[in-house]
């Protein structure tokens, strides 16, 4: 392979015809001799976590020479870039990002390394996925109208969106989904799918609670006093246990598969939403007004279903007592 042009991630200098250049044994990434054995290692650490292979970073921009330098490895992308060819670096982690205002966001949904987290499928078609911009379609629509509509996190998203609408993957890993599904489906709009969550992880409460309330080791570590535990004799049969099993089951099924499917309903919803504002306006301006403010995220909507879950917890241990 000819690396003249490419660039030694150690000393960012471009390889000439005559220069001695070795590559990893486990990448590919091509480095001076000098320079690697200088190292003593391949410093393309990102490549070894994600099982990756180095593909060219020689940049494909325009004759007129508008390049952005990757943060990370030092590669030349063009500038209408999203993600580094070479690594797949988000590009603007520390400017002004292209879809949206705010430069803090993280690239992760939990904030976590962009090649973390990444759901089923995606390392599969990662380096095709790299070369994205704001004008590359996927399914008919334009990722900066799905990064409008997502607002913040919206390199993670919209890489979940590449998989799942470009390269057909079926389940990918949402975190908060997984651990706090009835408040994040409400706190990313998705009333309709929250409410139905919301109301399955409140009746698998119940028996969880009931049970929790009639042990008394229970109480004196929750409240620090001590309280008299009422034993209802219904509590103590072999159907409360086996509903207590079964609540217990449907909420942790429930949490998985919200975990595995939440990328693909909110990106089914978000084309919904997107074609929708399409239809009822052509103009740029308004219709990305419109796609701002029906997605994004609601921080009302979070804390109201917090609230809400609270209040029906207290309602059950008030009603416990009072009986």
């Amino acid at each position: 392979m000819n690396y003249t042009g490419e660039r030694c991630m150690v000393c960012s200098e471009k390889f000439k015809d005559s220069d001695d250049i070795v590559v990893c044994p486990v990448c590919g990434t091509p480095y001076h001799r000098a320079c690697y054995e200088k190292s003593g290692e391949c410093v393309n650490h990102e490549l070894h976590e994600s099982g990756l292979s180095w593909n060219s970073a020689h940049s494909h921009a325009a004759e007129d020479g508008n390049t952005v330098k990757c943060p990370r490895c030092g590669a030349e992308n063009p500038d209408t870039g999203i993600f580094c060819n070479s690594c797949g670096m988000p590009l603007r982690q520390d400017e002004a990002r292209p879809f949206n205002e705010s430069p803090n966001n993280s690239p992760l949904e939990d904030g976590s390394d962009l090649h973390q987290n990444a759901g089923p499928g995606m390392f599969e078609t990662v380096q095709n996925a790299m070369r994205v911009d704001e004008n590359t379609e996927i399914e008919g629509i334009k990722v900066r109208d799905y990064a409008d509509y997502v607002g913040s996190s919206e390199f993670y998203f919209i890489r979940q969106f590449l998989a799942i609408g470009k390269y057909g993957a079926r389940v990918t890993l949402n975190i908060p989904a997984l651990f706090f599904p009835q408040f994040y489906l409400f706190y990313r709009k998705q009333h309709a799918l929250g409410i139905l969550v919301f109301l399955i992880s409140a009746f698998a409460l119940v028996p969880q609670i009931l049970s929790m309330l009639s042990d008394p080791d229970t109480l004196q570590s929750l409240f620090g006093m001590d309280m008299q535990a009422k034993s209802f004799a219904f509590l103590n049969t072999d159907l409360f246990y086996g509903i207590n099993l079964v609540s217990s089951l449907l909420s942790s099924v429930m949490s998985v598969l919200c975990a595995l499917r939440f990328n693909k309903w909110y990106y089914d919803r978000t084309k919904t939403e997107i074609k929708d504002v399409q239809a009822h306006t052509d103009n740029p301006v308004q219709k990305r007004m419109a796609l701002i403010a029906r997605g994004g995220t609601s921080m009302m909507g979070l804390v109201l279903s917090v609230s809400l879950m609270l209040m029906f917890t207290l309602a059950i241990m008030v009603f416990y007592f009072k009986i």
